[in-house]
């Protein structure tokens, strides 16, 4: 059975890994307070956190309809978000 390309792949991917689709990811990471989704551009590496060694995982939500513009910022290192940037970034 193909899976259908328009529905998200239920695979996860870890810190370091290259991004087989540009979309939006979610982050997955118990240790610290990280952004919930991301944008990862394809063939990009997988960002770490800024605060640990601990590998951060991936998984797909959405994929973009075409690649993301040059000059768009890449990550490199997650952020550790505290209480009043999460709060700012749910509203």
């Amino acid at each position: 059975m193909q899976r259908d390309p328009g529905k998200p792949s239920s695979s996860k991917h870890a810190t370091g890994e290259l991004a087989p689709t540009t979309g939006v990811y979610r982050v997955i990471h118990s240790q610290h307070n990280l952004p919930a989704e991301v944008t990862v551009h394809s063939g990009t590496g997988f960002p770490r956190c800024a605060a640990c060694a601990a590998a951060v995982r991936f998984e797909l939500l959405r994929p973009t309809l075409r690649d993301l513009p040059a000059g768009i910022i890449r990550l490199n290192i997650l952020p550790v978000l505290d209480a009043d940037e999460e709060a700012e970034a749910a509203s």
